[in-house]
């Protein structure tokens, strides 16, 4: 995973590890905005695991559908996510995003 270094306050570039084919359509990159209060609102109202929650919130703040960052492999996802973070001045919104021992204790539960 690397950073582009032309990050700005409106968002980022975010290089995936390996890259994944949705539709006959391969992603290498995900572009990032910073998180917006109707995304945390959304996923505080939303229903299922913190996981699904994060799924949702990732969607939201990088414009792909959710099977998209589904299909990320868990060492994208996690950095996927502390890449959002760093984009958020101020982390309120955070718990409602999967942390790394929540994620893993969620695989095989539905």
């Amino acid at each position: 995973m690397t950073a582009d270094k032309s990050a700005t306050a409106a968002g980022a570039r975010f290089d995936l590890n390996r890259s994944v084919t949705i539709n006959g359509v391969q992603v290498s990159h995900l572009d990032l905005r910073r998180p917006k209060m109707r995304n945390v609102l959304r996923g505080a109202m939303a229903r299922g695991s913190k996981v699904k929650m994060g799924v949702r919130q990732l969607s939201a703040v990088t414009g792909v559908a959710p099977k998209v960052i589904a299909a990320l492999e868990i060492v994208d996802f996690l950095a996927l996510q502390k890449h959002v973070q760093a984009l958020v001045e101020h982390s309120a919104w955070l718990p409602a995003l999967p942390t790394p021992r929540a994620w893993t204790r969620g695989i095989g539960r539905n």
